[in-house]
């Protein structure tokens, strides 16, 4: 294993997008897990959710046969180690940073080149409220993303074609959730629908 960590990662610049045909945009697909609303204020127009975002995207100088290295399928290396997107939620109540800032989090490269990389963050986003029908009101949400400090031309973000997931979604005591939409563009957008439980 150690090998196989030294020889993919011998000449790896972790500053350059990891483009192979600069014609075209790196696409970089998206995977949304909503775990929890944990609140959601109407009066601030703030919604807070428990998310995690899975980033997945081919690097072509990461490749190898299996065989020549003990039948090894995929590495795990630290973030700090090879180039990862930077995702921002554009709509942010606070301060626009990264995701997974100041967290070690950990990269896994299969030997095809698929790579992939997690997120979990607490997310804080406006969302203006429609109070027409209290106390029985219903809300879309609308969570924009956007790979920050690039231009739309070298990076375009994907979702996934499936739904987002919601394996691990844990219902919230005031607000159901009543649908998930994705809008595909050079930055996501994934509306959630909630009323009043």
């Amino acid at each position: 294993m150690k090998q196989l960590y030294s020889d993919i990662l011998a000449n790896h610049q972790k500053s350059l997008i990891p483009n192979s045909d600069f014609s075209s945009p790196l696409e970089v697909t998206l995977q949304f897990h909503l775990m929890t609303i944990t609140q959601f204020r109407e009066v601030e127009e703030t919604l807070q959710i428990a998310a995690g975002i899975s980033a997945f995207w081919t690097d072509g100088e990461f490749s190898w046969t299996p065989s020549s290295y003990g039948n090894a399928e995929y590495v795990i290396v630290p973030q700090t180690t090879v180039w990862t997107p930077t995702l921002v939620l554009l709509n942010s109540v606070g301060t626009l940073q990264p995701l997974g800032l100041g967290n070690e989090l950990s990269v896994t490269i299969d030997y095809n080149g698929s790579t992939t990389v997690s997120f979990g963050e607490v997310l804080s986003s406006k969302c203006s409220t429609n109070i027409y029908k209290f106390p029985f009101d219903s809300q879309t949400c609308e969570l924009e993303f956007a790979a920050w400090g690039v231009y739309a031309r070298d990076i375009r973000l994907l979702a996934v074609s499936n739904s987002i997931d919601l394996s691990s979604f844990t219902p919230n005591s005031d607000w159901d959730l009543r649908g998930i939409d994705k809008n595909e563009h050079s930055f996501e957008i994934y509306r959630e629908k909630m009323a009043k439980g």
